[in-house]
């Protein structure tokens, strides 16, 4: 088992970057939430994307550095203040945006999708299946203070960077296992138990909604649990533990498969009508 490990990690280090959750945990998260969408969803969403949503789970990523939507590069990780609060008023949140901001004005379009051109409809829904699953990695949410290692092992086999290490935490926890399988295993709330992760309110401004609230709110949820990265390894740590990711193994499970019935909600509420 850790030989196949180290040669997971070994494939995914040769690719030019690694991005929240890899394509791995992207597929896991979009694959929750269509197990959750309405019938109406699913008929409104093939209208624009006449295929499995997972295929465009890592669009954003690939497409980044495109010069055309280049503005979008730092829209992966939002920021919150010692308290887990979300703080949009960071230098490099003030200049660039954040995947909450990008949320924010993605849902807003999309909730008078109709009367948008069918481009824009697209773009917006890559960016929802995208950002909502981005938010909720681990080292996607900055905390005051905490640095992530940009060189540091894990074990004896593995050299990498802390960030990294956690972009790839699914393949790590979950190797041999397909992005099906892993939802399976995961999606083991009930209904009830889903519309509570999922809860959050939203205001209606000219026929479209603003789910900043939701948003905020999940945020808080989301940096309260991720904030235990730091407890398993220090601030800065060139040596991680090389039981690390074992030891997130709750975090990243709840991530992934919060992330999933959030992005479902959002889905459903957008398309649903």
């Amino acid at each position: 088992m850790k030989k196949i490990v180290i040669i997971v990690f070994a494939a995914i280090m040769a690719q030019h970057s690694v991005f929240a959750w890899g394509e791995l945990g992207h597929e896991v998260i979009v694959e929750i939430a269509q197990r959750h969408l309405t019938d109406k969803a699913k008929a409104n969403i093939a209208h624009y994307m006449p295929y499995d949503l997972k295929l465009d789970a890592v669009w954003m990523d690939i497409h980044r550095r495109d010069k055309e939507i280049s503005f979008t590069h730092y829209w992966h990780e939002f920021a919150v203040d010692d308290n887990d609060t979300y703080d949009p008023g960071t230098a490099r949140t003030l200049r660039h945006g954040d995947a909450v901001q990008s949320l924010r004005a993605a849902c807003y379009i999309l909730s008078d999708y109709k009367s948008q051109p069918d481009s824009v409809v697209i773009f917006h829904i890559r960016q929802l299946i995208h950002f909502v699953g981005d938010m909720h990695c681990p080292v996607h949410n900055k905390f005051p203070g905490k640095i992530a290692a940009k060189k540091c092992t894990m074990g004896s086999d593995l050299t990498g960077s802390f960030h990294y290490f956690y972009d790839a935490s699914p393949n790590f926890l979950f190797p041999e296992m397909t992005a099906e399988e892993i939802a399976a295993k995961l999606d083991v709330l009930s209904k009830r138990e889903r519309k509570k992760v999922a809860a959050g309110d939203y205001i209606s401004v000219r026929g479209h909604r603003d789910y900043s609230a939701a948003l905020y709110e999940w945020c808080h949820d989301i940096a309260a649990r991720n904030r235990g990265i730091w407890d398993i390894n220090e601030s800065g740590a060139t040596e991680l533990k090389p039981d690390t990711m074992e030891l997130s193994r709750s975090i990243v499970e709840t991530d992934l498969q919060y992330a999933g019935y959030r992005l479902a909600r959002l889905l459903n509420e957008l398309f649903g009508k």
